[in-house]
């Protein structure tokens, strides 16, 4: 109740929560296709750094994707 409060008062940390979620659902699914929309995507959202820093690393986080671990 109370993240869904936050949430509610503040939409950008929702927006923000909801990339999180779907970056992690990319990488434990291995979902090669989501990773350029989820990037343009997070770049206009509260998490834009984390965003800016997996275009800058997109090789690895490629590889951490396709690859086994």
């Amino acid at each position: 109740m109370i993240v869904a409060n936050i949430e509610k008062s503040a939409p950008a940390l929702a927006t923000a929560r909801t990339f999180l979620d779907r970056f992690q659902t990319m990488i434990r699914k291995r979902k090669i296709s989501d990773l350029s929309p989820w990037i343009s995507d997070a770049k206009s959202s509260l998490i834009a750094s984390f965003g800016n820093g997996v275009s800058k690393d997109i090789d690895a986080i490629r590889n951490a994707i396709e690859q086994p671990w």
